[in-house]
């Protein structure tokens, strides 16, 4: 199961649109202009490299990479700023009826600086949030304080996740911290996931397949050498919802 990056293995390198790695400076216009330009061109990878790239919600587009280097870290920046457009998910990274996208790299992706647990209006609950796409691939990323869950994944179709650690406030706070779930994949068919660390304080990981205006089945799906860990719930949790 792999997704496909065309268009003559464009690569796009974000401080060429304008970014600071700084850890400080709002980089979410110059991310969003290197995303849009990669699918404009019929697809290419965005290259994340060394630094601390802070960025408000970000649009994945179809044929689009995001190539988080080993030494980079991808932070949420704070605010009431993920609520839009309404109805999307409160993300840090946002994709809706995409079809071959990639996240990789090697680097991090961190929420401690905007990412909450609590329900807010228009703040982020999420770092991931990806509904109704088709071949999408995540890989070699650590990926860490991601709120009420870390990656929701819905109603996705060939999906695979190799070689991530997901950390959602598990060892960060006596009390297990505001995290919640690490990995919810709700309603997703053809799913590979291997070699993987799954850390939450609520459910580490959780299967579903709950009402919603798209329902599909969960089906298909295969998980091989991976750990589960949950500070007060479940280690993996299946809910169905009629």
């Amino acid at each position: 199961m792999q997704t496909e990056i065309s268009a003559e293995d464009l690569i796009l390198n974000i401080q060429e649109f304008g970014a600071i790695g700084d850890g400080k400076s709002i980089n979410t216009n110059a991310i969003q202009t290197a995303i849009d330009r990669a699918h404009t061109e019929g697809g290419g990878k965005v290259y994340f490299p060394s630094g601390q790239w802070m960025t408000g919600k970000i649009f994945l587009k179809s044929n689009v990479e995001l190539d988080i280097s080993p030494k980079a870290i991808l932070l949420a920046a704070p605010g009431p700023i993920y609520g839009e457009p309404e109805g999307s998910i409160p993300s840090l990274i946002y994709g809706n009826q995409l079809e071959n996208i990639t996240i990789t790299g090697g680097g991090v992706i961190e929420g401690k600086t905007g990412i909450i647990r609590d329900r807010g209006k228009g703040f982020g609950r999420r770092l991931i949030g990806l509904e109704r796409c088709k071949n999408v691939k995540i890989s070699n990323l650590t990926i860490t304080h991601g709120g009420g869950c870390t990656l929701l994944l819905h109603s996705l179709d060939s999906l695979e996740i190799g070689h991530v650690k997901v950390l959602s406030f598990y060892d960060y706070d006596p009390e297990g911290g505001e995290g919640k779930d690490g990995v919810n994949l709700d309603g997703c068919s053809n799913v590979w996931i291997h070699d993987c660390e799954f850390r939450g304080s609520d459910d580490a990981f959780a299967f579903k397949a709950r009402r919603s205006g798209f329902r599909t089945n969960s089906e298909n799906i295969k998980l091989e050498r991976c750990i589960f860990a949950s500070r007060t719930s479940n280690a993996i949790q299946y809910e169905l919802a009629c």
